[in-house]
């Protein structure tokens, strides 16, 4: 029998509003997926915490304007060794002052500022209802 078990994970959506527009973040994995930054909780790290740690680790961010309370949310399945996962990430959108990161380079091969429509294509499909959120928040 397939074992079911649960997942969940924070992260951030940054934001940069540059001269051509609005920017969002994306980051590619190692693994070859393109995703936002996000990761679990360490000790007894909020949420938050876990979100901003996460956003200075993985792309160098660490001035985030926090836009979003409560955070967008996206969950999905996969499988994993024979189990099925069932993960939820609760994403905070962020406002950066600029476009510079500092990638993790254990973990993340690139990155992109794209415009939403932009990061449709790069993300997977699943990812399509936390950016349609995501533009709702930002309108």
């Amino acid at each position: 029998m397939t074992q079911r078990l649960t997942d969940t994970s924070y992260g951030v959506i940054p934001v940069w509003r540059g001269p051509e527009g609005v920017r969002v973040l994306v980051v590619q994995h190692h693994a070859g997926h393109w995703g936002f930054p996000k990761g679990h909780p360490e000790g007894d790290e909020t949420p938050e915490q876990t979100a901003r740690r996460e956003a200075a680790e993985e792309a160098g961010l660490t001035e985030l304007q926090l836009l979003s309370e409560p955070a967008l949310s996206q969950s999905y399945d996969f499988e994993r060794a024979g189990q099925i996962i069932h993960k939820t990430v609760h994403f905070y959108v962020a406002e950066v002052a600029g476009p510079a990161v500092q990638l993790q380079a254990a973990e993340i091969r690139d990155h992109r500022w794209a415009t939403v429509e932009q990061a449709r294509r790069l993300v997977p499909v699943n990812t399509g209802p936390l950016l349609d959120q995501l533009e709702q928040r930002l309108a």
